[in-house]
């Protein structure tokens, strides 16, 4: 409500076997996505969803936004993406972020399903 950005939510199998610290971990990389979204995203529309199988379990955040440019991608000053790629890092997992120019940015969190 605050920021104005529509939240689209699919149907998400809820994963409620995570441990404690995979949750925590796990909550604080949406809520720097959803931080830089409100900060530089420009975006008017998220949408969030969750897949399991493969062995793993992988979140999606996708905006509709400006699209983070490949530059700021490589900024070794933006603490919060580093602080992502760590946080997933420690679960055995991955963050992939892509930017489209005008048409938002998709991150994208995979962890190993033996974590979750």
């Amino acid at each position: 409500d605050r920021t104005g950005i529509s939240c689209v939510i699919s149907d998400l199998p809820a994963p409620d076997d995570l441990s404690p610290d995979c949750a925590t971990e796990v909550f604080r990389i949406f809520q720097e996505i959803l931080t830089n979204i409100a900060r530089h995203s420009r975006a008017t529309q998220v949408r969030i969803s969750l897949t399991r199988g493969d062995g793993c379990v992988k979140w999606v955040v996708a905006d509709n936004g400006c699209g983070i440019s490949p530059d700021a991608l490589k900024d070794p000053d933006s603490l919060g993406l580093l602080g992502m790629a760590e946080r997933a890092e420690v679960l055995g997992g991955s963050v992939d972020i892509r930017g489209m120019p005008d048409a938002g940015t998709r991150v994208t969190l995979t962890i190993p399903d033996s974590v979750a």
